[in-house]
């Protein structure tokens, strides 16, 4: 009997860690949620959010994650000239409970940005994927940066 329970353990561990890849992406609100600026060119907005660190950059979730951010882009009637998200992994201090600033994001949790995706005059032309602060996907070209640079 201990024997079958332990083999169901493992069997149920061993399927939910494999879930997340097979799951679509799905994008938390990350407080301070929407930074809204003025640029030049009119009114900027900065959406932030979270999701639960993936376990590589693979195409499928590569797919998935850009599905999510223009979902998440198009939800909002906002018509700034000048529109980016930020996308974090989840981790230590980054999540629902988190109350930081863009700053305390761009500083203390720098490593752990995922994307960032920009949109210019309604058109998207940036969408980078990052580890360890460094740019090392371009998913607009879909194609690896190489060597990787840091972002800023």
């Amino acid at each position: 009997m201990l024997r079958r329970l332990l083999a169901l353990l493992l069997l149920a561990s061993t399927c939910a860690c494999a879930a997340p890849d097979g799951l679509r992406v799905e994008l938390q609100p990350l407080s301070p949620y929407v930074h809204r600026f003025a640029t030049e060119a009119g009114a900027g907005r900065i959406d932030y959010y979270f999701v639960a660190p993936p376990r590589r950059l693979d195409a499928r979730f590569r797919a998935r994650l850009r599905d999510a951010v223009e979902a998440a882009a198009s939800n909002s009637a906002d018509e700034a000239a000048l529109r980016s998200i930020y996308v974090y992994r989840a981790r230590d201090g980054i999540g629902a409970a988190f109350r930081g600033t863009p700053e305390t994001l761009r500083g203390r949790h720098f490593n752990a940005l995922l994307s960032y995706t920009r949109w210019s005059g309604g058109q998207l032309d940036m969408f980078y994927l990052m580890e360890s602060g460094r740019v090392v996907f371009d998913v607009l070209a879909d194609t690896p940066v190489s060597p990787p640079w840091e972002f800023e």
